[in-house]
């Protein structure tokens, strides 16, 4: 059964991931204070390292060749040491916190370690490219750097799960540097952020030349800005952290490791880390901060009095420019709206989703992916399954289930994610039902003015039991005689017995009839093309003396079989079809003889499509023509 675990795997991760939106806070410790207090000394390395950090924006400005051509030509390393020396000289220089976290940030990528790291990232992507937005930073404008970036840490998480599949290697090295070469930057800056939070009258000018062009005035950034970069660097930390959860330990990168690896029963790889607590932990404490920093933000804005004409965000009020008091408002509800999916249980509602199409209500806690993590997904999130390679190294699993029934997850709640879940349900809604089911779409149509189509479905019994389509998926008609409309069915059970097909027509059941057997085949799929136009009832006849023959006007476009009666009984004397030729002519008949006739249309196979059906409706029998051959 071709069932990846991927498939499974993105799908259960899809259903949290649409709707995570959260966000936290941590008050990392850690100065610089290493010595007496000297503000003056201070105030001299915060302005040196001004012009420095200055110079290196200016320039980054004026480059073209994008985020690696930027990092080869700029470098905030030295004004990061000066804000450190500033910092040394007086700890509680609140523009020296803050230009030592920026740079810091800044000068992540500009590690070599940590380059490589996102290129790798990038180039194992099955078939896109994740873009380096971890370590994207920058100075906030406006309400579109208060969202919270729910996206990004959704593909992540998604991105961990497949690459743990497909490309182990590369991410335990990923681990190791994320942990050795990114972490402490993002502690360090968010300690700096921090301190630069306890002032509230902080206040910086970022001079033109800062912008880009030194023609340009001057702006201040106040607690909004420094807020809002707070959130920014917080929602880094949680997503570093998140990919520190699971362990991918290999002792060599050979076939047969990494297919060890993989196993339900292994211990090292794919399983939650020694500290892989702390890290859930922490991912969450950095996803509220994300949130709670976004509010202080909106707070610090709202209090704000006096001229703002120069600030960087600023309110609108007596027509000057600025945010709408109605955008920050909406920002706030999706703010509590984001908290409330990671510390509570909500109801989430799902529509037309599964084999189904119905409408479920779920109900989603992502805290307690971050709360509860698993020790080890591959047992206790899959249904059993063995791997093994193929001869170009390639992982093929292969789930132990055979049916339906027996195709159970061990925690359909997936640890609380998703409370109240079933088996039952989960299976639907990951469409694992088509899988082991034999599915038959049918498409069923007529045109015809006799019978005015007002509502068509089907039914199929098996063994006696009774089967239902599934609502239409696609209608189209042409007036009140005709249609097309697809329907399917989901047969889970009866495996190898035989089918009676039904159409229910305006409330009517009319038996059909196939061009062959249908046999109910578990882990298959069929198309049946069905016809329910009723035969002609307008079919004349037409005598001739020589040669003796009857020839027939069938009025009918339509494979048909031909029967004719004497003075007994009808019986089959030809099959044919009434296309391109709505004629037919029987010469097997003698003067002076009386003949009856019909006909009755029926299911022709087509050859190209062998394993699909046609239907027509059974004993579909045109009207019965009397002629005496002369």
């Amino acid at each position: 059964m071709n069932l990846h675990p991927s498939r499974i795997i993105i799908a259960a991760m899809f259903i949290a991931i649409l709707f995570l939106v959260i966000g936290c806070d941590k008050s990392p410790t850690g100065t610089d204070n290493k010595g007496t207090v000297d503000t003056v000394a201070s105030a001299s390395k915060t302005q040196e390292a001004y012009t420095e950090m200055e110079t290196q924006f200016y320039t980054a400005a004026k480059l073209s060749g994008g985020v690696s051509d930027a990092f080869n030509k700029v470098s905030f390393a030295k004004a990061n040491n000066l804000y450190r020396q500033a910092l040394q000289a007086n700890p509680n220089n609140a523009e020296a916190s803050f230009g030592a976290a920026i740079t810091e940030i800044l000068g992540i990528y500009a590690d070599t370690s940590v380059q490589g790291i996102v290129k790798r990232w990038q180039s194992s992507g099955q078939g896109y490219a994740v873009s380096p937005q971890m370590f994207q930073f920058s100075i906030p404008s406006g309400t579109k750097d208060m969202a919270v970036p729910t996206a990004l840490l959704g593909q992540n998480l998604l991105k961990i799960l497949k690459t743990a599949q497909n490309d182990p290697p590369t991410i335990s090295d990923m681990q190791s540097v994320l942990k050795s070469a990114v972490l402490p930057h993002i502690d360090y800056a968010i300690a700096r952020l921090t301190a630069v939070e306890q002032n509230p009258a902080f206040a910086m000018k970022i001079s033109g030349k800062m912008q880009g062009n030194p023609s340009l005035s001057a702006v201040t950034l106040e607690l909004t800005e420094v807020y809002l970069m707070d959130a920014m660097v917080q929602f880094m930390k949680s997503t570093v952290e998140e990919f520190l959860i699971f362990q991918f330990t290999l002792p060599s990168y050979t076939n047969g490791a990494v297919l060890e690896a993989i196993r339900q029963t292994n211990t090292t790889f794919f399983v939650l880390g020694a500290d892989g607590k702390t890290h859930a932990t922490n991912s969450k404490i950095a996803l509220l901060a994300t949130t709670g920093k976004i509010r202080s933000a909106i707070t610090f804005l709202e209090a704000e009095t006096g001229d703002q004409s120069d600030h960087i965000i600023k309110i609108s009020r007596n027509g000057q420019g600025g945010i709408r008091q109605s955008d920050l408002d909406g920002v706030l509800a999706e703010l509590t709206k984001a908290e409330s999916y990671l510390t509570s249980t909500i109801p989430v509602d799902v529509t037309n989703w599964g084999t189904e199409k119905k409408s479920y209500t779920i109900q989603v806690n992502l805290g307690q992916f971050f709360n509860n993590p698993p020790q080890n997904p591959k047992s206790d999130w899959f249904p059993a399954y063995t791997v093994d390679t193929t001869a170009h190294g390639a992982l093929l699993f292969n789930w132990q289930a055979q049916t339906y029934a027996d195709f159970n997850f061990p925690d359909p709640t997936f640890g609380g994610i998703f409370p109240g879940m079933t088996n039952d349900n989960l299976k639907k809604l990951l469409y694992i039902d088509e899988a082991f089911a034999w599915r038959l779409s049918c498409y069923v149509s007529a045109n015809d003015d006799q019978v005015s189509y007002t509502s068509v479905s089907m039914k199929i019994v098996v063994n006696g039991k009774t089967y239902l389509s599934n609502p239409p998926t696609y209608i189209e008609t042409y007036g009140l005689s005709g249609f097309y409309e697809s329907l399917d069915f989901m047969i889970m059970d009866n495996d190898g017995g035989a089918a009676d097909i039904y159409a229910i027509i305006n409330g009517v059941e009319v038996k059909l009839e196939l061009n062959r057997p249908a046999v109910v085949h578990l882990r298959s799929y069929n198309y049946l093309n069905a016809d329910l136009s009723l035969a002609s009832q307008h079919i004349t006849a037409q005598p001739f003396a020589s040669p003796p023959s009857v020839a027939l006007n069938l009025n009918l476009y339509d494979s048909y079989k031909i029967e004719r009666a004497g003075t007994g009984n009808f019986s089959v004397i030809d099959s044919t079809s009434s296309y391109p030729i709505n004629t037919y002519t029987d010469y097997n008949v003698s003067r002076g003889q009386t003949y009856r006739y019909r006909a009755r249309v029926y299911p022709v196979s087509y050859y190209y499509y062998s394993s699909d059906y046609t239907a027509a409706r059974a004993e579909n029998y045109s009207n019965t023509v009397t002629v005496t051959v002369p």
